[in-house]
């Protein structure tokens, strides 16, 4: 996909929408996996209402975002600066899971917060 120029340049403007919205999404994210590494905040079962809760703030955080524009280094510094990795392959599997429900109950073309949360699992 073509990049625009003004959507590169919102995305490196730190005062801009787009870069609210990159923070937003990366403090959502950093909520979620602080909740795991600090332990039973989520059970993980199929109706775990504050996971799913809180993946819907991530999932409405991603339809700010670009695919081309994933913020790849704010994601390896939430996972690489945790203390203990206790329950994110819990994590994980529920973030994905919660990814292939949504899509199967969804058209048959994969909207762009989708492919964000995708990339980010």
């Amino acid at each position: 996909m073509v990049v625009k120029n003004e959507d590169a340049l919102n995305y490196l403007n730190a005062s801009s929408d787009e870069a609210a919205s990159v923070s937003n999404f990366v403090n959502q994210f950093e909520e979620m996996v602080n909740n795991v590494a600090h332990g039973d905040y989520y059970s993980f079962e199929e109706n775990d209402e504050q996971f799913n809760a809180d993946f819907n703030n991530l999932l409405n955080a991603a339809c700010n975002l670009h695919t081309e524009f994933v913020p790849y280094s704010e994601i390896t510094r939430i996972i690489y600066g945790l203390q203990d990795e206790s329950g994110m392959d819990f994590f994980v599997e529920a973030f994905k899971k919660q990814i292939m429900k949504r899509i199967q109950r969804n058209s048959l073309e994969l909207s762009n917060e989708y492919v964000i949360l995708i990339k980010v699992s």
